[in-house]
């Protein structure tokens, strides 16, 4: 018997320049997903320092950013959730610093 896992429908907004890395490693449609939660669970991102979005935004600091949506099954979701909530920051702020730090070192 096969097990359903449940799924949670999530919008991020990747900035530019994280959006480029993801969009470097692209085979064909359907890697980003992949890729995003390849680098979440080979990424121990409870340790992972990320940088809020939230202060000290003007004109001259503001980042241009890509919204991607991804599916995440809901355990995965809950925990990267509780993740940044405790790190005091956005969820795509979380998922912006984990594919910078699983594709930018040598996990690839």
């Amino acid at each position: 018997m096969k097990t359903i896992t449940m799924q949670k429908h999530v919008l991020i907004r990747l900035n530019k320049e994280t959006d480029d890395i993801l969009r470097l490693h692209v085979r064909r449609r359907g890697d980003v997903r992949n890729l995003i939660v390849r680098a979440v669970e080979n990424t121990d991102y409870l340790r992972l320092e990320v940088k809020s979005r939230r202060r000290g935004r003007t004109k001259l600091t503001e980042q241009e950013y890509r919204d991607t949506s991804i599916m995440f099954s809901l355990p995965v979701f809950q925990k990267l959730k509780k993740c940044a909530e405790q790190k005091n920051v956005s969820l795509s702020a979380l998922a912006d610093a984990i594919i910078v730090k699983f594709y930018l070192s040598d996990n690839t």
